[in-house]
């Protein structure tokens, strides 16, 4: 007979395996040291994407009245399709990437109801 360790994870050994553990409401202090130093990494790593994205902001917004002066008023060819690509392209993905990457962060009040759960 095989031991637990040794049976390959189908869906049946997994529900076995998460019967058998139950989760637990607290965690010990190295747990939460944990979480906090990983929370603040992250954090960390949004704050230098964002001053990234800002910094390409400023310098799109900066070169703007030049591209409006040299391409805009130019045929439209395959050197001026693919600037534009390559300029307002980036801008889309900066943009979503702002809307949807960052996590919100909201303060709640210390009386928050009880069966209230927090993701």
């Amino acid at each position: 007979m095989l031991a637990p360790e040794d049976v390959p994870p189908t869906s049946n050994t997994l529900l076995i395996h998460t019967a058998k553990t139950t989760p637990r409401m607290s965690l010990t202090p190295e747990e939460i040291s944990e979480a906090i130093r990983i929370f603040s990494k992250s954090q960390v790593m949004e704050y230098i994407q964002l001053g990234f994205q800002t910094f390409f902001l400023y310098y799109w917004l900066t070169t703007i009245a030049t591209e409006v002066n040299l391409m805009w008023p130019r045929r439209w060819r395959w050197g001026k399709a693919l600037f534009l690509i390559n300029r307002y392209l980036p801008i889309m993905h900066h943009v979503t990437n702002i809307l949807t990457g960052f996590r919100g962060y909201i303060v709640l009040d210390p009386k928050v109801h009880p069966n209230c759960i927090l993701f």
